[in-house]
C-alpha cells in the first residue's frame, strides 16, 4: 500500500515539477515537503498544520486532498497533539524558590534565633552565679596580721556579701575587701545572688585563723594570751539550720566569729569556760555532753556562758 509521501513523489516525478518550484508556488518551505514524500512527521506544530500541506500539495498536482489527507489519518492516527517532541508540554511536580519563600523561610530562623537566646538567657538566670576566690588561695588559711584582704570575681547583676554586709563591685566585676580579724579563728561567709533571683544564692565559707601576740581588742571585749586552763578539754558542738552569725570564746580565745552557712556543723573544745553568741538562737543549737543546751534570748541574740565546776558545767 503506497504512503502519502510516495503518492505525492511519484506524481510530482511524473508532472516534471521540482520541490522548489511547489514550495515557490505553495509558499510551503522546501524542507516541509521533502519530510512528506519521506513520510516524515515530525518537527511540525501540530497536524493540522501537515494536513493542510497536504491539502497544497495535492491541489498543485491536481490530486484528491480529501483522499491523501484520508490516509494521512489511517498513518498517523487522528490524534490532533503536537507531534514534535521538544515542543510537547509535560507538568513537572518539583520545589520552587521564590522572594516570599526566602523571607518566610529568614523570618521563620530569626524567631527561632530569639527564641534560643531568650531560653538561655532564662536558663541563666535560674543558676546560682559564679564565685571565684583568687585570694585567700586556699582555705583554713592562717596569717599573723590582724587585717586580711579578700579578693575576688564574680558575674554581671550580681548582689554580693560578705559577713551579712553588701559588698562594691568594681565594673569588670572583681572586688576586694579588707577584713579586720579577731584572734583565733574567723569564719567568713561570702553569698552571692542574681538580681531578682535571691532563692538561687551561691556560698563560699573561708576559715582565717589570726595568731596574735600579745592583748588583742576585739568587739570591745579584751582576751589575754594567759592561758589558765586546768584539766582535759571538753567538747561541745555548735549546728546551725540557716545562715547565722555566731562568735565562740573559749578559756579566753576566740575560736571562731562570722556567718556560718546552712547546716554548719562544728565542734569545739573548752577546759574551763566558753562564751557561745548567735544571731538566730531558733536556728542554732548549742549540745554539751549530749544535752542540747537553752538559749538566754535578749533583743533577738542568743547567748550561753559554760562555766566548768567540780560537779560539772553549768550553762546560763
Amino acid at each position: 500500500m503506497l504512503t502519502v509521501g510516495q503518492i505525492l513523489k511519484r506524481a510530482r516525478e511524473q508532472a516534471k515539477v521540482t520541490i522548489d518550484e511547489i514550495a515557490q508556488t505553495t509558499k510551503i518551505r522546501k524542507e516541509y515537503l521533502e519530510k512528506i514524500e519521506r513520510n516524515e512527521f515530525t518537527g511540525f506544530v501540530s497536524t493540522t498544520f501537515v494536513k493542510g500541506f497536504i491539502r497544497s500539495y495535492a491541489n498543485f498536482l491536481d490530486l484528491d486532498p480529501d483522499n491523501l489527507v484520508a490516509l494521512y489519518r489511517r498513518q498517523v492516527g487522528e490524534d490532533e497533539k503536537p507531534i514534535k517532541a521538544n515542543l510537547k508540554k509535560v507538568k513537572t511536580e518539583g520545589f520552587s524558590i521564590s522572594p516570599a519563600h526566602i523571607i518566610s523561610l529568614g523570618l521563620a530562623l530569626f524567631f527561632i534565633f530569639i527564641i534560643g537566646v531568650l531560653i538561655v538567657q532564662f536558663y541563666r538566670l535560674q543558676q546560682p552565679p559564679a564565685i571565684e576566690i583568687a585570694s585567700p588561695a586556699e582555705s583554713p588559711f592562717t596569717t599573723d596580721k590582724q587585717s586580711f584582704e579578700i579578693k575576688g570575681a564574680t558575674e554581671d547583676q550580681v548582689i554580693l556579701m560578705l559577713n551579712g554586709a553588701q559588698v562594691q563591685l568594681r565594673p569588670d566585676k572583681t572586688f576586694s575587701v579588707l577584713v579586720e580579724l579577731a584572734p583565733g579563728e574567723n569564719i567568713i561567709t561570702i553569698e552571692g545572688w542574681k538580681v531578682n533571683a535571691e532563692q538561687k544564692k551561691t556560698y563560699k565559707t573561708l576559715v582565717v585563723t589570726y595568731n596574735a601576740d600579745g592583748t588583742q581588742q576585739t568587739s570591745g571585749q579584751q582576751f589575754s594570751n594567759t592561758n589558765t586552763n586546768t584539766g582535759e578539754p571538753t567538747p561541745f558542738i555548735i549546728t546551725s539550720t540557716a545562715e547565722a552569725w555566731i562568735r565562740v570564746v573559749a578559756d579566753k580565745t576566740q575560736l571562731a566569729v562570722g556567718v556560718v552557712p546552712v547546716n554548719y556543723r562544728r565542734e569545739f573544745e573548752a577546759k574551763n569556760e566558753f562564751v557561745v553568741t548567735t544571731g538566730k538562737p531558733r536556728e542554732t543549737k548549742l549540745t554539751l555532753d549530749g544535752e542540747e543546751k537553752e538559749w538566754d534570748i535578749s533583743n533577738g541574740v542568743g547567748s550561753l556562758t559554760c562555766t566548768k565546776s567540780s560537779t560539772g558545767w553549768r550553762c546560763e
